[in-house]
């Protein structure tokens, strides 16, 4: 027997979808106070990004790229505005990210 596939761009929008319920659930466990099962919710999110390329853009400014913890202002993070960029600091692990704005 053959193995059954399915089109890629429906692939591509089931991983969205479950991308989408993913990080809904893990802002809610990070309400919760359950931060390792939040960060454990973003990791497989990433991954099921990766493995069917689906961009996280609407989701990548939420949680710190470093340490996988949601943004919680002014709580566990900062935010800055300098010369065009939001400067978002993490209180957990002290990373940095900048964005542009205009």
């Amino acid at each position: 027997m053959s193995k059954r596939t399915i089109p890629k761009s429906a692939a591509r929008s089931i991983a969205g979808e479950r991308i989408a319920m993913l990080f809904e659930i893990g802002q809610e466990e990070f309400r919760r106070g359950n931060t390792q099962r939040a960060k454990r919710y973003i990791e497989l999110a990433l991954r099921i990004g990766m493995r069917y390329n689906v961009s996280l853009s609407a989701w990548k400014r939420r949680f710190c790229p470093e340490c996988k913890n949601f943004y919680r202002f002014p709580e566990n993070a900062s935010i800055r505005l300098r010369r065009g960029h939001i400067i978002v600091r993490c209180n957990s692990c002290g990373n940095i990210s900048r964005y542009p704005y205009k």
